[in-house]
This record gives structure tokens, C-alpha cells and sequence, in this order.
């Protein structure tokens, strides 16, 4: 991830079977928000993902282009 200032975290990679790759990631996606963080750092999107149980899911909204989506990355 890459910090964009005032927007969010940019996806720069998604490894192969990664959480962000079952959540249809993709790179250059931008995640606007993250649980209730909005513009979220990437070091804000690394804790709430690593804070919430294995198994459980963190809601994220991605920009994509001119797209905006809702989903959730699994732990």
C-alpha cells in the first residue's frame, strides 16, 4: 500500500491468494475507507485488518477509476 494524502491507501501489489486478492483487489484501487477510518493510512488499514480475529471479516470502500465499491477483506 501507498499512502495518498487525504484520500486513502493505494494498492501497489496483491499477492496471489493474499486477503485483498479474494476480495477482488486489484492494483491501483484506492481504499477510502477502512472499519470507521475514513482516508485511511496504509498503517491504518495494516491494524484494522490484523486486529479483528482470524476468520472475521473488516468492511473497506475502493475507489476504482471512476467506481466506487463496498466489500470486505477475511482475515
Amino acid at each position: 500500500l501507498r499512502g495518498r494524502t487525504k484520500i486513502g491507501a493505494e494498492v501497489v501489489r496483491v499477492e496471489r491468494g493474499s486477503a485483498a486478492d479474494r476480495a477482488g483487489l486489484t492494483v491501483g484501487d484506492v481504499i477510502t475507507l477502512v472499519a470507521e477510518v475514513s482516508a485511511p493510512t496504509p498503517a491504518q488499514v495494516m491494524r484494522s485488518f490484523t486486529s479483528v480475529p482470524e476468520g472475521q471479516r473488516v468492511m473497506i470502500a475502493v475507489t476504482r477509476g471512476d467506481a466506487h465499491h463496498v466489500t470486505t477483506l477475511e482475515r
